[in-house]
């Protein structure tokens, strides 16, 4: 089951360093300092519009910033949990 589930996660590793593209870029455009100030919209129209969420997640593992519409009820609350401490 690991095995099916590694194949599948590898899959996607293109498609995603492939979207990271227009976010980076937006990020820059805004200055890179403050998240808030992207237009996720843009980049999510860049990316396929209605086939994909952009989201910016914290250190903290909180999302502060989204395009999913039902989203913004949690991101006060962090979902993520750190991996690494």
């Amino acid at each position: 089951m690991d095995a099916g589930l590694n194949l599948f996660d590898c899959t996607l590793d293109g498609q995603m360093e492939e979207a990271f593209v227009p976010v980076l870029a937006e990020y820059r455009r805004a200055g890179g300092g403050d998240p808030g100030e992207m237009d996720l919209a843009r980049v999510k129209a860049q990316l396929g519009g209605d086939e994909v969420d952009v989201y910016i997640i914290n250190g903290s593992g909180v999302i502060e910033y989204t395009t999913y519409p039902p989203m913004p009820v949690l991101i006060s609350s962090p979902f993520l949990t750190s991996t690494t401490g």
